[in-house]
């Protein structure tokens, strides 16, 4: 989020209204050939925004919108909409000046800071622990050495099917034909180092979790001035929750 003035904001709107006319310049496509900016209206008034481009892994967008003073990026229009509720309205809120445990914490901390941050690691476990399995998934990929396994596999292949040949001359249709054999056998070494890795990788995951639930809230305060910081980190730790 970014402090922005009326100056600032027609800005933005100018930008904004470029990138629509002009989608395809900016490298801009929706899903499926469908136009790519997208415009929401919140509570009547509010406007979001959305631009869609191949090129933006996850959701596939970026959204935006200016609230009050407030310019908020993000990459999911429906996170935005949540933000932009009433605090209080949304299912499953919970005003913190409601709990004692994090009003002890508070009177714990430091007087002023210029940040302050609360985290309920139980709340948490279980986003994290659906993202844990992609996460391991994706972690495991990212450690093959492609450009070597693929380089094993190809010269396997033209000894198999082109002997003599070598790997970087081939003609276009012998090339077509090394790929026919090595892709299948690429993408069984990936299934085959993702069953060997990933579970381990996710039971490692999931005992963080579990170490991070034995916290039911913990308070970080910060603040700054020219020449030294102070820092409070307090935590709840039950000992008995029944």
């Amino acid at each position: 989020m970014v402090r922005d003035n009326e100056k600032t904001y027609n800005r933005l709107n100018e930008l904004q209204n470029l990138v629509s006319i002009n989608q395809g310049r900016f490298g801009l496509a929706g899903p499926e050939g469908k136009k790519a900016v997208y415009t929401h209206k919140v509570g009547g008034a509010i406007e979001i925004w959305e631009y869609w481009s191949p090129l933006i892994n996850g959701t596939g967008h970026v959204a935006t919108v200016r609230d009050g003073e407030r310019y908020i990026v993000s990459n999911s229009y429906r996170m935005l909409e949540e933000l932009l509720q009433p605090p209080g309205t949304r299912r499953g809120d919970e005003r913190l000046s409601d709990r004692s445990d994090f009003n002890q914490l508070v009177t714990e901390g430091l007087k002023q800071s210029n940040l302050f941050l609360w985290v309920n690691p139980r709340t948490l476990a279980t986003t994290l622990r659906d993202f844990a399995q992609l996460d391991a998934v994706e972690q495991v990929k990212s450690r093959i050495d492609w450009e070597r396994e693929r380089a094993l596999e190809e010269d396997k292949a033209i000894k198999e099917i082109l002997p003599g040949k070598v790997r970087g001359r081939l003609t276009p249709e012998e090339q077509e034909q090394v790929n026919s054999l090595v892709t299948p056998r690429l993408d069984s070494i990936e299934q085959r180092v993702l069953a060997e890795q990933v579970p381990q990788m996710r039971a490692a995951m999931e005992r963080r979790i579990v170490y991070a639930e034995a916290c039911s809230g913990a308070l970080l305060m910060l603040a700054l001035d020219p020449k030294q910081f102070q820092l409070t980190l307090g935590t709840l730790i039950p000992l008995d929750d029944k």
